[in-house]
């Protein structure tokens, strides 16, 4: 413990091979007799598939091997389910999915997996999946969050009992909050929306997959910031293999900020794959790929509400909101949703809230954690609040915060929401950031 401790700078010790350019990617990596696939994605938010028809494609130059939900019925493989839903840790319970490695009946989203291409080449199997002939039925489409919730929206999923809600948090005590803002003496609103984003990663997600028959196991490369995830899900739920049977290896990553937290589709399908062609495949998205097919982020229209006593302490806060899922329940997807009401309080000292989401299915992409997984949306809300607060009372914002903040002598501090903080001096980084400003 001499060199690494408490407060003291720590170097980094990866930059000198990457400056050098001798950074180990999954795209850097070439097993012998190394194939590529590329994945057929769907153009439509919403259809039904009639039929596919790869015949023109499995004949192709080059083409080793062409993949369709009807091969994965055969093999009797599994899907991505969520790693976690709310009733997993004392919530509601809610309508949970699971995400098919390809496609058989219905396109939920568009970037739907929907065959995938083993060739020679990757110039090859770009080639062949453009020969697929896929006939969809295009069916009504949703993608906006006041829209889903509508009684005559289209419906995403036929058997969710509570129409595109997938499920509804709550945290706080109504009563209170309600006789909070009773006796308030000013009172601010606002809606917000944050705009769904997408990872865009400088590296693009890649994956390899090699099976070795000899030993029936597996070994994936992937863009990976949780190699033990990605193996549990992958090995237990999708290819309904023993873990001991896939090795995951998770070398470079070129950014993730989340988004390589969570076993994907190709991790899955470059396996399978392998399996069926006797060949390493590699599967590298283009910028195109990714921009369609990646999970995304945000995506939440919220109605909130500050009550002030004269002085401008905040007496209780409200806040009514739609998170979007995308059309699966996918990965940490119940976590950026919880947090975006959990973290409202912030760090202040706010003795009532009343806060409730619903989270709803649309016609697009799924959404999981990335970049703050809720914080960001939570503490744009207060922090807007408060700018409206100090409009109305003719306060500077700073002010407002100041006179809210949770003090240290209060640590340790339970929210109203029930998160505890052990500590914090946040007077002093307010003080440090108006200095910083100026």
């Amino acid at each position: 413990m001499t060199w690494f401790g408490i407060g003291r700078s720590v170097q980094r010790i990866e930059d000198a091979r990457f400056l050098r350019g001798r950074g180990r990617f999954v795209d850097d990596i070439h097993l012998p007799h190394q194939s590529f696939g590329v994945v057929l994605m769907s153009p439509h938010a919403h259809a039904r598939i009639k039929s596919v028809d790869a015949t023109e494609a499995k004949v192709a130059h080059g083409v080793i091997c062409v993949l369709t939900g009807g091969d994965l019925i055969a093999d009797k493989l599994g899907c991505l389910p969520p790693l976690f839903m709310p009733e997993d840790y004392g919530g509601p319970k809610g309508y949970r999915t699971c995400r098919p490695l390809l496609v058989t009946e219905h396109v939920r989203c568009v970037g739907d997996r929907v065959a995938f291409v083993v060739a020679e080449t990757l110039a090859q199997a770009q080639t062949a999946a453009e020969l697929i002939h896929v006939h969809y039925e295009p069916l009504p489409a949703v993608i906006g969050l006041e829209s889903a919730i509508q009684e005559d929206a289209p419906r995403i999923w036929q058997d969710c009992p509570t129409g595109n809600v997938s499920f509804e948090l709550t945290f706080g005590d109504q009563r209170a909050t309600d006789a909070a803002f009773a006796a308030a003496k000013h009172v601010v609103s606002l809606r917000l929306r944050n705009n769904r984003v997408s990872a865009n990663p400088l590296e693009p997600r890649a994956a390899i997959g090699c099976y070795e028959p000899a030993s029936d196991s597996y070994t994936l490369y992937t863009t990976t910031q949780n190699p033990h995830g990605v193996r549990s899900l992958v090995a237990g739920t999708a290819l309904k293999i023993p873990e001991s049977k896939l090795r995951v290896v998770g070398p470079d990553v070129g950014g993730g900020f989340g988004l390589k937290t969570n076993p994907h589709v190709e991790d899955a399908l470059v396996l399978w794959a392998s399996r069926r062609c006797g060949r390493p495949v590699k599967w590298v998205a283009t910028r195109s790929d990714s921009l369609v097919g990646d999970y995304q982020a945000r995506d939440q229209i919220v109605d909130g509400e500050m009550a002030l006593d004269q002085d401008g302490r905040i007496l209780g806060i409200r806040a009514r909101a739609l998170h979007a899922l995308g059309a699966y329940t996918a990965a940490v997807c119940a976590v950026p949703i919880s947090c975006a009401m959990q973290f409202i309080p912030n760090v202040y000292d706010v003795k009532a809230v009343d806060l409730r989401t619903r989270a709803v299915f649309t016609n697009t992409a799924a959404v999981t954690a990335y970049r703050g997984t809720g914080r960001p949306e939570a503490n744009y809300l207060v922090e807007r609040l408060i700018d409206e607060a100090a409009i109305k009372i003719g306060l500077d914002p700073a002010e407002i915060g100041r006179r809210n903040l949770i003090t240290p002598s209060a640590m340790p501090y339970v929210t109203a929401t029930g998160i505890t903080y052990d500590s914090g001096e946040f007077a002093l980084v307010l003080d440090k950031c108006l200095k910083i400003a100026d």
